[in-house]
């Protein structure tokens, strides 16, 4: 399997929608911020402070990232950084179906 790379627009649109997630529950916990910066830095190539990123609504991330396999590789990704500090919450539940309803996934 070859990794692909996402043009920087869609990269950039991810990291906003994983930090978007992260935050739903009103923090931004250690490891939530660390599986970002690990994706950015190690996966996507990006110098970026995901602290300076804007959250993305679920309609602009669909307008933004229209290949089916990039949607789908940023959903998974939500769900992981969704989990990652072992807790669920409503406000991230709500926002996943959001996303995976505009994403078609």
């Amino acid at each position: 399997m070859q990794l692909v790379t996402p043009p920087r627009h869609i990269a950039l649109a991810g990291l906003r929608a994983l930090r978007t997630v992260a935050l739903a529950d009103g923090s931004l916990d250690a490891l939530e911020k660390e599986l970002i910066d690990a994706v950015s830095t190690h996966l996507l190539k990006l110098d970026v402070n995901i602290e300076d990123l804007e959250s993305i609504g679920a309609e602009e991330l669909a307008t933004t990232v229209e290949d089916d396999m990039f949607r789908e590789r940023i959903m998974r990704g939500l769900v992981l950084v969704a989990l990652a500090d072992a807790d669920l919450s409503q406000a991230e539940e709500k926002l996943l179906l959001a996303y995976g309803k505009a994403l078609g996934t």
